[in-house]
């Protein structure tokens, strides 16, 4: 059974910059990614792609829960992401469940972020 990789991130409305952003980032930068079919995850998924009936906050905390794999897109500091990234790193302490923090090139992510690892991408909005 493909394992799961959850993609947290600024979404914004349809439409707009933040949105746009966030489609490319999923396009070009997580979709893409080799290592996810090789390591055996299903297509990575975003919030906003979620189509079942419910809460969205109760669906995004369980898969802040359950996903293997959680890419945390750090670019423009959105509080919703840090707090996403909070609790996955709250409810996952010491757990198999893994991370990764991707940041535009420039861009200095927030709290203790700043400190640890993450992956700077080269981004563009056309």
């Amino acid at each position: 059974m493909p394992k799961t990789c959850f993609v947290i991130g600024p979404i914004g409305e349809p439409g707009s910059p933040a949105r746009v952003n966030a489609d490319d980032f999923m396009k070009y930068i997580v979709a893409p990614c080799p290592a996810l079919k090789e390591l055996d995850y299903s297509p990575p998924v975003r919030a906003d792609q979620l189509n079942e009936p419910g809460r969205i906050t109760s669906q995004v905390i369980k898969l802040l829960f359950d996903a293997e794999l959680v890419i945390a897109d750090l670019t423009e500091n959105n509080a919703n992401v840090y707090y996403e990234l909070s609790l996955r790193r709250a409810i996952c302490a010491g757990c198999e469940a893994d991370h990764t923090l991707i940041a535009a090139m420039g861009v200095k992510p927030s709290n203790d972020c700043a400190l640890g690892r993450f992956q700077r991408q080269q981004m563009w909005t056309w």
